[in-house]
């Protein structure tokens, strides 16, 4: 028989993948040689103006034909929210935490902190490192959706951290629902819901 492996242990292996992933990223970011036929200045792109040139907005149209749109603020804000929203993973599983008054705040408040400051730091590598391309080409951060496979040391690590992230998002949804349902039976908001709440012996 295959032993049971519990879920946190599954996720601490995720997310050190998905560190890896990160790390790959940054060592290639400073390791890797100018690629000028992907826009690709690595090192170089910190000292030639790529960098300062990233820095104002260009919000391209894209589509084809009469189908074409613009993106604006609020258009890439829609790419970038969900990347945030795996904090609420905490605050599903309340109930498994000694403190939870305290540990739910403090542990979003440093979740919100660690993944800002890890995206701003990525995003203004990447405006360094990486040309915006032509319009409408195949090549640049504004053409070629999955760039970072080409800026990190290996693209192997890009492609594991995303599945891994794909997947630890389910995860998290997985596990913490049950969570939430079982609160609700216990506070006595939905009568029929009783039976909810005591978990199983294994804890789940």
């Amino acid at each position: 028989p295959i032993p049971c492996v519990p879920w946190q242990s599954q996720t601490s292996g995720q997310y050190q993948r998905r560190v890896h992933g990160i790390a790959g990223f940054f060592v290639g970011s400073v390791a890797n040689s100018e690629d000028k036929e992907n826009d690709l200045y690595f090192v170089d792109g910190y000292s030639n103006g790529n960098l300062s040139d990233n820095l104002t907005s260009d919000h391209r149209e894209y589509g084809e034909g009469g189908e074409r749109k613009k993106y604006d603020f609020f258009g890439v804000l829609t790419v970038f929210f969900p990347a945030v929203t795996g904090i609420m993973a905490g605050a599903n599983i309340s109930g498994d935490l000694q403190n939870p008054s305290i540990n739910i705040p403090r542990g979003t408040l440093w979740a919100v902190a660690v993944s800002m400051v890890v995206y701003a730091i990525m995003i203004v590598v990447i405006g360094a490192i990486g040309g915006r391309g032509e319009q409408d080409g195949e090549t640049g951060t504004h053409n070629d959706l999955v760039i970072m496979t080409k800026m990190s040391i290996h693209e192997s690590l890009i492609w594991i951290g995303m599945y891994v992230a794909t997947f630890t998002s389910a995860l998290a949804s997985i596990v913490g629902a049950p969570r939430v349902l079982m609160k609700i039976a216990q506070d006595d908001l939905i009568g029929m819901a009783a039976r909810l709440r005591l978990p199983r012996h294994t804890g789940d």
